[in-house]
């Protein structure tokens, strides 16, 4: 959600804020589940990290989806 937030925004104030509200609120879930014994802190890195590639993964598949879409023109009959 942070990153079409940061898609969608137009000045950088907003961008900054998305990315800055996408970051806490990952650190306060990571933080809570070591708080609460849910998880070793090396299960949580773990999860970040793999989170991380997950969303770079994503994230360039949806990028290369979307200029392949733009760059497609039909031919006209």
């Amino acid at each position: 959600m942070t990153y079409l937030w940061f898609r969608t925004s137009k000045n950088w104030l907003e961008k900054l804020i998305a990315i800055a509200f996408g970051t806490v609120w990952i650190g306060l879930i990571a933080m809570a589940r070591l708080a609460l014994g849910a998880h070793w802190p090396s299960d949580v890195i773990a999860g970040l990290f793999i989170g991380s590639l997950w969303l770079t993964t994503v994230i360039a598949a949806l990028e290369r989806s979307c200029n392949a879409a733009k760059a497609y023109k039909p031919k006209p009959y």
